[in-house]
């Protein structure tokens, strides 16, 4: 019996969102999701998409009063993000050990935080308290896409 797909789940990446949760920072799931939503879903140019996708992250990021860097900046970051999951998806259909490598290396990228801070963010907020929540929540998110890609890299040594 053929099943019906009754909403447009992505490879990868799971059914495309046209919003983002307030309660985190997005991640770099969360913003192609986002991006995914905007292109397929409502047929904007992927620049568009891209355009509109990093403007919502950024309010989410003004909200948590991070300094971030300007639209294009984050325009070209996921854009480069979109070009890895094409790349991938390209060679969705083979099984080699290599291909299944990077896929769970872009998952792993997937949760690590979409990250637009600027270089020097923690030095230039202004009150200690938002400083100190940003900079254990990034250092966590960075946290867990550095042991995700170290589990990456360890297995691609044993292999």
């Amino acid at each position: 019996m053929a099943e019906t797909r009754s909403s447009a789940a992505v490879w990868l990446l799971g059914k495309g969102t046209d919003q983002l949760s307030g309660s985190h920072l997005p991640t770099n799931g969360d913003a192609l999701r986002l991006l995914m939503f905007m292109h397929t879903e409502q047929k904007l140019t992927l620049k568009e998409a891209a355009s509109r996708s990093v403007s919502r992250v950024i309010q989410l990021w003004q909200t948590a009063r991070i300094p971030h860097q300007r639209i294009d900046s984050g325009v070209r970051i996921l854009t480069k993000l979109y070009d890895d999951y094409a790349k991938l998806k390209k060679n969705r259909k083979r099984s080699n050990v290599q291909d299944k490598k990077n896929q769970e290396e872009f998952i792993g990228r997937l949760q690590c935080l979409f990250d637009i801070a600027t270089s020097d963010a923690l030095t230039t907020m202004k009150i200690e308290e938002d400083s100190f929540s940003s900079s254990s929540a990034m250092m966590f998110c960075r946290a867990v896409c550095q042991r995700s890609m170290s589990r990456c890299l360890k297995e691609k040594k044993e292999n």
